[in-house]
């Protein structure tokens, strides 16, 4: 990179900092914040990784953007635009994600520990080796998303769909499965130990197997 294109980054980097400073710094009730679009763009390059920590974007369009290793815990991100955004190795700890479109973002070892994403649609997203413990992940669509090794430990997956999933290496103990759809999941490796379910819930294998695996079924 010659001196002429450092000269640009750095511009296009202050720049996009100040922009973002000056959405964030709104009030929570202010008509733009639900406008935010920040779509497609690296925001890496504004070095604000903890700009996020709390903030409504609730609505917010961050499609496509880079948020790799950003702390976002505790935002309100519900409604949002958040597909393909990167999201790798971030802090999603405690967020609001309910309705948010993410289709094939990248989580990939991201933390999403008792967050709300009820409703959202997660289709092809990836999400290995992510934190999803406590979470709340209720009338979800998960088709073809990728949650090999993923924690899904005590998580809420009621009503939620998993067609196709890749759930390799994933733990499910003591997840809540009540109507949930495995149909044609990938399964080699998961431990569905203490995970509760029921008459509605459509399960990878034979309800023997279920008891085998120490299951627990509802009425």
């Amino acid at each position: 990179m010659n001196n002429s294109e450092k000269r640009a980054q750095r511009n296009l980097s202050m720049a996009l900092k100040v922009t973002l400073i000056s959405i964030l710094s709104l009030p929570a009730c202010h008509h733009a914040v639900n406008k935010i679009d920040l779509s497609g763009q690296d925001l890496r390059l504004t070095h604000a990784t903890d700009e996020f920590k709390g903030r409504n974007l609730r609505n917010a369009n961050l499609s496509g953007a880079n948020l790799k290793g950003f702390n976002l815990s505790g935002a309100n991100l519900s409604q949002a635009n958040l597909e393909r955004t990167e999201f790798k190795g971030a802090n999603l700890n405690r967020c609001r994600l309910q309705g948010a479109i993410m289709q094939d973002a990248d989580l990939r070892e991201a933390s999403l520990e008792q967050a709300n994403l009820r409703g959202a649609d997660l289709y092809l997203a990836r999400l290995t080796d992510a934190k999803l413990s406590d979470a709340n992940l209720s009338n979800c669509h998960l088709n073809a998303a990728n949650l090999r090794r993923a924690d899904l430990s005590y998580a809420n997956l009621s009503g939620s769909q998993l067609t196709t999933t890749n759930l390799s290496e994933s733990r499910l103990e003591y997840s809540v499965l009540l109507g949930t759809d495995f149909t044609g999941a990938i399964i080699i490796g998961t431990v569905f130990y203490g995970a509760v379910y029921n008459g509605d819930t459509i399960l990878p294998f034979s309800r023997d197997e279920a008891i085998a695996r120490g299951m627990i079924y509802r009425r």
